[in-house]
């Protein structure tokens, strides 16, 4: 828009209002009709007693130059100057003293008429400004879409393709309907992807024909599938090959699943997402291993032994030794040692004795050499304490072989044995827990 006066101060502009006469719209405009240019020059009249006196005025204007846009409806009135009568002298009357008197009051009256009308013009200046912003509104928003080719009573289709509904139902003004269709689309959800009619199509307000809006839904999502036992390898082909989707590893604990299977998706089977959204797969390293410290059960019974193992995480290994029955006897070993740092779950082996007795078969020797009654000495060296002891020492009868031997063998380690037959060293040789035999010769 363009105001009525400008200039470089604004006394410079308010002088303008009371001196100049205002450039016509034409003038800056020549398209403009000369109706609605002679409203906007009406409007803004210096002399308040020219201008609309009441807005009903203004508006039946206003509807008349819609019909007669080429104006002169009101020219005559644009056309009256505003200046005072004179008073004329007739040709050959003299002009006595007393006129001249009468004449310089006059001329006092009309200036104090000026002063008079200079106040007034000042306090007008905002009137005229207000009206100067009215007449561009009313050119603008009412007239333009006649001059255009346009009705009042239709609407103007935008370009609403591209753009957010939310968006568009803004743009889309009271009285005329619109009709909203959604529909699978790559292109973002909400985004408005096809519209009927097109841009500039003119629609009637409270009309039968609604503007149709096609809205996207976002593209067809995909369901995410269970993969829960599926190998970790197989899983991601899954997922990005017929899904189109973005797997993501990430290593759990877990008690069930075999190590490098699925334990579960995020998100869960049955949910569904975009295509190319990222699902991130757990997969298990198997059971949490966790660390205690083994009990003490050096002279507890076995009772006493089975309750301090449960307690302490672990499980009930082996009894030794295997054979016997050890109601109220006491520990004197154990395996994995007292204080001992282990795994949750490993089992701890108890000794009531900490040797084990190894059968050994004695045969009778060459009887070339021995009697019927043979002498028999067995002396033992344990390897856990060093020290030789008597393991047997009889006289046996020659029916009584073969004789069986039990050698106390230390758990872990082995038993030194000589065999003496009628005081001549029959045998030696080593042994361990298990029953094998290493001979000396």
């Amino acid at each position: 828009g363009k105001l009525p006066f400008d200039g470089e101060t604004p006394i410079a502009v308010a002088l303008k209002h009371l001196q100049a006469e205002p450039l016509q719209p034409k003038a800056i405009k020549p398209d403009i009709p000369k109706g609605v240019n002679d409203i906007i020059m009406k409007a803004i009249r210096k002399d308040q007693s020219q201008r609309y006196q009441t807005a009903q005025d203004f508006l039946n204007d206003l509807r008349r130059v819609l019909v007669e846009p080429a104006g002169g409806f009101f020219a005559d009135e644009l056309e009256q100057e505003d200046s005072p009568t004179k008073k004329m002298v007739a040709l050959g009357e003299e002009i006595t003293e007393e006129d001249e008197d009468l004449a310089k009051k006059k001329n006092g009256r009309n200036s104090n008429k000026k002063s008079e009308k200079l106040t007034f013009s000042l306090a007008v200046i905002t009137s005229v400004l207000i009206v100067g912003v009215l007449a561009y509104f009313i050119v603008v928003k009412i007239l333009m879409p006649f001059l255009s080719g346009g009705d009042e009573s239709e609407f103007i289709v935008g370009y609403y393709i591209g753009k957010n509904i939310e968006e568009v139902k803004k743009e889309i003004p009271a009285g005329i309907e619109y009709q909203i269709d959604e529909t699978v689309n790559e292109a973002p959800a909400g985004q408005v992807v096809d519209q009927y009619p097109e841009q500039g199509k003119p629609i009637k307000y409270e009309g039968n024909n609604p503007i149709r809006l096609t809205v996207s839904k976002g593209p067809a999502l995909v369901t995410i599938v269970d993969l829960t036992g599926e190998k970790k390898g197989e899983a991601e082909r899954i997922l990005r090959y017929d899904f189109g989707l973005i797997p993501k590893a990430e290593e759990v604990f877990d008690d069930l699943i075999p190590i490098g299977h699925v334990v579960r998706t995020e998100p869960e089977a049955g949910e569904q997402v975009e295509p190319g959204s990222e699902v991130l797969v757990y997969v298990s390293k198997g059971p949490e291993i966790k660390t205690v410290l083994v009990p003490n059960l050096i002279g507890l019974t076995q009772e006493e032994a089975d309750q301090a193992i449960i307690d302490a995480g672990l499980a009930k290994g082996k009894i030794f030794p295997e054979e016997g029955r050890y109601y109220g006897e006491k520990i004197v070993k154990q395996s994995p040692q007292p204080g001992e740092e282990v795994n949750e779950g490993t089992p701890v082996d108890i000794y009531f004795s900490d040797k084990v007795n190894v059968d050994y078969v004695l045969q009778y020797p060459d009887p070339m050499y021995y009697g019927d009654i043979v002498d028999i000495y067995v002396e033992i060296t344990p390897s856990d304490t060093g020290k030789t002891e008597v393991l047997m020492e009889d006289i046996v009868s020659r029916i009584d072989f073969p004789l069986v031997l039990k050698i106390p063998v230390p758990y872990g380690g082995t038993t030194k044995t000589k065999v003496f037959m009628d005081q001549k060293l029959e045998d030696s040789f080593t042994i361990d827990e298990k029953g094998n035999v290493t001979y000396d010769r």
